[in-house]
């Protein structure tokens, strides 16, 4: 495995570096991120993966890294409808 620096604090690869594009695309992809770990905070909604994830419950199921993406993917979804509607409500 290389070793990748952490933008965060590296002195040469720091992100106060990148251009304005591509600064711009970093917040998106940090927005995205934050959106989909807001999700573990939210498990209510899927009762299925917070059943996996709880520490006190012994689950034996084929599948279950498909229960976890399909549970990524519907959260993105809602998350991108929200925010194309908002977008929308504020043009």
């Amino acid at each position: 495995m290389s070793y990748i620096p952490n933008c965060r604090e590296d002195e040469y690869y720091h992100e106060s570096n990148l251009n304005d594009e591509n600064k711009k695309f970093i917040e998106g992809y940090d927005w995205a991120v934050e959106r989909i770990m807001n999700m573990f905070d939210n498990l209510d909604l899927y009762p299925e993966l917070n059943m996996l994830l709880d520490d006190h419950t012994a689950i034996v199921k084929d599948g279950k890294a498909d229960i976890a993406k399909g549970c990524v993917e519907d959260w993105a979804e809602m998350g991108r409808n929200e925010l194309i509607t908002s977008m929308i409500e504020g043009q």
